[in-house]
């Protein structure tokens, strides 16, 4: 991760503070995994100050947001029917 990434999504204060915004940048209901949806969200988070510099870090991120109960998936990305939404609850 970058120094760049812990300062926000490794920093505790940081991520609580801006949960909710991190959650609006992700889909309210099930969207498919494919590059708008990432460059929507990718942008999105850039703007509340999460600075990724690949998609690699982008994909890291996301992945991030699920382990922390941010974002909900589906399907499987093996076979291209991967799906995302925001988790109904903030971050706890």
């Amino acid at each position: 991760m970058s120094q760049l990434l812990r300062s926000t999504l490794g920093n505790e204060a940081w991520m609580r503070a801006n949960a909710d915004k991190l959650r609006e940048a992700l889909p309210a209901d099930w969207s498919p995994i494919d590059q708008n949806l990432m460059m929507r969200v990718g942008f999105a988070i850039k703007v509340a100050g999460v600075v990724w510099h690949s998609s690699e870090e982008l994909a890291r991120c996301l992945e991030f947001f699920r382990v922390t109960g941010l974002m909900e998936t589906r399907g499987a990305p093996s076979i291209g029917n991967a799906q995302v939404r925001r988790a109904p609850k903030t971050f706890a």
